[in-house]
């Protein structure tokens, strides 16, 4: 598990993540999306890749449970 979670971290501070995700989002239709089955936002750059992931889908409700507000940097 900790090397998926490595892998999906990298990833995602990798090039193409936002117009990756927007891009599969659009392919297949999807309407609503949960950001994390578990764990949580690690940063606020983090936050950021998704919120323009979700400004690149609009017709897609995009929704994450996160106790990362108790983090003032994010």
């Amino acid at each position: 598990m900790k090397s998926r979670h490595a892998r999906n971290v990298a990833r995602a501070e990798g090039p193409g993540f936002v117009a990756d995700l927007a891009g599969q989002v659009r392919r297949d239709f999807i309407r609503v999306v949960r950001v994390h089955g578990s764990g949580d936002f690690h940063s606020a750059g983090y936050v950021g890749l998704w919120a323009e992931a979700a400004r690149l889908c609009r017709s897609t409700i995009f929704f994450a449970y996160t106790r990362s507000w108790r983090v003032p940097e994010i």
